[in-house]
């Protein structure tokens, strides 16, 4: 809620101002949903209820699946975007969202027995190579859905020829080739490879360059579709706009990643022994 200006705009206009025709907001909706069962679930985890944290985690689960596919509606919606434009890019939010769940839990997983000092169970390092998996089937499928998605392009209208060359060629070619592609896909499935699941640190650090690539890819996505103006094609207005990060966005974006590396070391500080145990009390 930062880009509105007040954090409270959503919350309250999804309550008191509800337009179930709007994309925003069920994206509102289902988000906030999804948080609030989460905010149970984690509660359920304090007081030992594993069971019913397990039922409510799904029901997290189902809730963000919808708003997560949501969101890439938002985006596929806005036909006045051809490179947004159309029916892959729900599923390919839905994608990226399973890779980097995979992703995260096999980073924060090590990372989490590690500050622990401790020797990762059996059933935990089957779950790791079980995220690993995941991690490379998804990227085999993210990858191929790139590729289709930029040989479309090609043929596509000069708006969306425009914005792919804008990522192959233009001023985003280092953030896709090095970022998105070579450090988000290319090298994270090699490495999974090479090491066949069986290195912890491997799978942590694919886990690592998998976020770095997503970070790259959702940047990249909203960049490319907006840097192409919607009066392209007109003579005296310029054909390409440029972008570069204000000091705001990048204060936010650091201490977004600032905030979640305190919220993980504060949990795994006071919350870590609940996550240990199998059964309830």
């Amino acid at each position: 809620g930062l880009e509105i200006e007040n954090v409270w705009r959503m919350p309250l206009g999804v309550i008191l101002y509800p337009n179930p025709t709007s994309n925003i907001w069920w994206m509102g909706t289902l988000y906030g949903m999804a948080v609030a069962v989460m905010m149970v679930e984690l509660f359920l985890i304090i007081i030992k209820r594993y069971k019913l944290a397990v039922v409510l985690g799904v029901c997290a689960a189902v809730t963000e699946l919808f708003a997560n596919s949501n969101l890439g509606s938002v985006f596929a919606s806005l036909n006045a975007r051809p490179y947004w434009y159309g029916s892959q890019l729900p599923i390919f939010f839905l994608a990226s969202a399973f890779l980097s769940g995979a992703a995260a839990i096999a980073l924060f997983t090590h990372v989490a027995y590690g500050l622990r000092g401790q020797e990762m169970e059996v059933e935990t390092r089957y779950a790791m190579r079980t995220s690993g998996k995941v991690m490379l089937l998804l990227i085999f499928l993210i990858g191929i859905a790139n590729g289709w998605k930029f040989l479309n392009s090609l043929v596509g209208s000069e708006t969306i020829i425009s914005a792919a060359r804008v990522l192959t060629t233009g001023p985003l070619a280092i953030d896709f080739w090095v970022f998105e592609i070579s450090i988000g896909l290319v090298l994270p499935f090699v490495l999974l490879l090479v090491t066949r699941l069986d290195s912890l640190l491997a799978m942590s650090t694919a886990g690592l360059m998998i976020l770095v690539g997503q970070f790259f890819s959702r940047l990249n996505m909203v960049v490319a579709g907006q840097i192409i103006p919607v009066y392209t094609g007109y003579e005296g207005v310029p054909q390409q706009l440029s972008y570069s990060p204000t000091g705001l966005e990048i204060a936010i974006a650091v201490s977004g990643i600032g905030l979640l590396g305190a919220c993980f070391l504060l949990g795994e500080y006071l919350l870590g022994d609940r996550f240990s145990h199998h059964h309830e009390a």
